[in-house]
């Protein structure tokens, strides 16, 4: 079994500050690893990558999409996005334009109450997990996708799926995340569940990863979760390729694991820290200020040590023989993606407006949503051109 483990704490006045790292429990394998003779690949820096925009889903098309909202494309390059509040997945064409819709309110065949998370298969099948029903229902691939088939998580129902796979025609992989309960103090997990045909658990991963570093404060007759500010926190993405792509954002370094758990590769890129302004730890601070317990969580973070420095990363999206890594820019209008291309060892960076987070990478185009106001985002379809000449 391949365990790695990160846990920091420490215990301030009035509050428990739990730094939080990684424990990779792999419990598909009982094979051992030595991170002494850990696969480390090195980089050659390549061309900077252009994109084009094509078109939008949003305004043009009176739609506003949410926070949560995610979306799936397809091998022919159609669009599926969930709209939770309508109960309902809207299908686009790779040009954009709208083929319908799947689904509607209800608790029948086909039908949801709470769309909490959408994954594709290999093979185009559609996942819709129902977090209200406790539910995944399963669509046909082609033009008009048809429920094919349900099945109920029969433990660990309180969670969201992340990404969906399916390595081979025995089964597919869920890769969901666990919400937080009670106890705060213990970590909050991540499932890797390998499931059959008909949706039963033959065999389960347990990722204990705690979504960021956090402070736990504690007063008479209650407590509550603080997010420290420029916190540093786990990041874990399933590939196309079978491979679970694991990184803690304080360094930039992505580790690749096979799904019984072998590490495979450790991609290390080099980082320069990027300081933290005091005005700008105080304008962080101030934005957790409001509501009930504002107060609190200000006199809380106040008696801790603040990070110094941004994040090394912020975001992971694996395309296909590629990784795309977020990193903090300098520009308030634009931020720097590093674009890894596993096969020929190169890395490029890419510019894109800060408010946009790249959902998809496929076939040579680039599947992003972008902030628009509070609570409002636009789907933006971009084409990856060729490096800059």
């Amino acid at each position: 079994m391949a365990v790695k483990a990160r846990l920091n704490a420490m215990v301030t006045k009035g509050a428990t500050a739990i730094w939080y790292g990684l424990v990779l429990c792999m419990l598909l394998s009982a094979c051992e690893t030595s991170h002494e003779e850990e696969p480390v690949s090195a980089f050659k820096q390549s061309e900077p990558i252009r994109v084009t925009e094509l078109f939008r889903i949003g305004n043009e098309q009176d739609l506003l999409f949410q926070f949560g909202t995610t979306l799936v494309v397809d091998s022919a390059g159609r669009l599926f996005i969930s709209d939770p509040p309508f109960h309902l997945i809207r299908v686009f064409s790779a040009s954009g334009d709208s083929l319908g819709v799947i689904g509607s309110e209800g608790e029948g065949p086909g039908e949801f109450r709470m769309i909490s998370g959408i994954g594709m298969d290999h093979a185009d099948s559609l996942y819709v997990w129902d977090f209200h029903l406790r539910r995944v229902t399963v669509f046909s691939p082609g033009l008009q996708p048809k429920a094919s088939r349900t099945f109920r998580l029969k433990y660990r129902p309180e969670g969201s799926i992340g990404d969906v796979l399916k390595p081979d025609t025995t089964g597919f992989v869920f890769l969901w995340a666990s919400y937080p309960n009670q106890d705060w103090d213990k970590h909050l997990p991540l499932w890797l569940s390998w499931s059959d045909a008909q949706g039963n658990v033959v065999q389960d991963s347990i990722l204990l990863i705690p979504p960021v570093q956090h402070l736990i404060e504690r007063w008479e007759g209650g407590e509550s979760i603080i997010r420290i500010p420029f916190a540093r926190h786990p990041i874990v993405r399933l590939g196309r390729d079978n491979r679970i792509y694991y990184g803690w954002t304080e360094n930039l370094e992505i580790e690749a694991y096979s799904l019984e758990g072998e590490l495979l590769q450790t991609i290390r890129l080099p980082s320069r820290p990027i300081a933290l302004t005091d005005a700008e730890l105080k304008e962080a601070i101030e934005e957790l200020g409001g509501g009930r317990f504002g107060g609190r969580k200000v006199q809380a973070l106040k008696q801790i040590e603040l990070p110094k420095t941004r994040p090394a990363f912020n975001d992971l999206v694996i395309g296909e023989g590629q990784m795309w890594i977020k990193v903090p820019g300098r520009l308030d209008s634009l931020s720097t993606w590093q674009v890894v291309d596993l096969s020929k060892q190169e890395v490029a960076r890419c510019f894109l407006p800060e408010q946009l987070s790249i959902k998809v990478v496929r076939h040579g185009f680039l599947y992003a949503m972008e902030r628009m106001g509070y609570d409002q985002y636009e789907v933006v379809v971009y084409r990856i051109n060729d490096k800059d000449s």
